[in-house]
């Protein structure tokens, strides 16, 4: 049996999907809430943009999600999604990873007001501090940057 919790914070930080793959792997209803929770904070502010589908999609892939999630979340009811009971089910391991991806999938379109309530929201069930989920979205901004600069750096004009 694999010890789930064996990974140093060195190794968290460098490849969170390493982690989540392996928490995940022996449940795969673990990827599938996730995921769940993901179109909830995507779709808070009424709907699931094709962008905001395209990096859950690439999520599920990056884990090696089968087809099986893509199925079963489809066609998942994200308005009227009980938040609560669905963080339940999800092992605690995740949950930073969790929002990290959540608020990734949500602004990839521009982070709305109600998505941003509902990562805070998600930060409070899952005990994370508000600070750091504040932390993460800027995280985020500085990675967007970084390609930004990067692509521009690289590319030919």
């Amino acid at each position: 049996m694999r010890n789930k919790l064996s990974f140093n914070n060195q190794q968290i930080f460098d490849n969170m999907k390493t982690l989540l793959f392996a928490v995940s792997n022996d449940d795969e209803n673990d990827l599938i809430n996730c995921c769940k929770i993901l179109l909830y904070i995507a779709g808070a502010d009424g709907e699931v943009s094709h962008t905001e589908w395209q990096v859950i999609f690439e999520f599920i892939d990056s884990v090696g999600g089968s087809l099986k999630v893509v199925d079963d979340i489809r066609d998942f009811d994200f308005e009227s999604a009980n938040i609560e009971e669905i963080v339940k089910e999800i092992n605690p391991d995740l949950y930073r990873i969790l929002l990290y991806s959540a608020l990734k999938a949500a602004r990839i379109d521009g982070l709305s007001d109600q998505e941003r309530i509902q990562s805070v929201e998600l930060a409070r069930l899952t005990g994370i501090d508000i600070g750091v989920a504040a932390a993460m979205e800027h995280l985020l901004n500085m990675e967007d940057e970084l390609s930004d600069m990067k692509r521009s750096l690289l590319m030919k004009s």
